[in-house]
């Protein structure tokens, strides 16, 4: 019931969202990964903080925004470190089976890695038993990954 849950909300924002191209390996809307987002802010301020256009690293073609250079930095140092887990795609979808789109606001970070959600809402289920989900998005990712995005 939660997956349908999920593909529903999937075609919602899928429809609202701007178009999801995919330069890289990482889920990118208007051409940039987490939506322009900056990675390594979720990490040294504990929050979604929009990158600038004019700070950008790639990582596996994909292009990462950052809010300042020194963030940018540490991200080339390191950029596994940083980059969001299962490509930027919903950690809560993965582990159901699915491919779909996250938001860059609807974020945890679990044992020093950051894990992007497809909303707050979904954010709250995957807190209910988080080892759980991420044990079975580890076992799904690689079907999953070469799955179309949910749409």
């Amino acid at each position: 019931m939660r997956h349908l849950h999920l593909i529903a909300l999937g075609a919602a924002l899928s429809a609202a969202a701007a178009p999801a191209a995919y330069a890289g390996a990482f889920f990118e809307t208007a051409g940039v990964a987490i939506g322009g987002y900056d990675p390594v802010a979720y990490f040294n301020q504990h929050s979604a903080t929009p990158g600038l256009a004019a700070i950008t690293a790639a990582y596996q073609g994909s292009s990462f925004r950052f809010a300042n250079a020194a963030d940018r930095d540490l991200f080339v140092a390191n950029p596994a470190k940083y980059a969001p887990q299962y490509h930027g795609f919903c950690t809560f979808a993965v582990a159901e089976g699915a491919k779909a789109p996250s938001n860059p606001a609807a974020f945890r970070i679990v044992g020093g890695k950051l894990y992007l959600q497809y909303s707050d809402a979904v954010s709250r289920q995957f807190d209910q038993s988080p080892a759980k989900f991420l044990q079975a998005a580890e076992t799904n990712w690689p079907v999953v990954q070469n799955k179309p995005l949910e749409k």
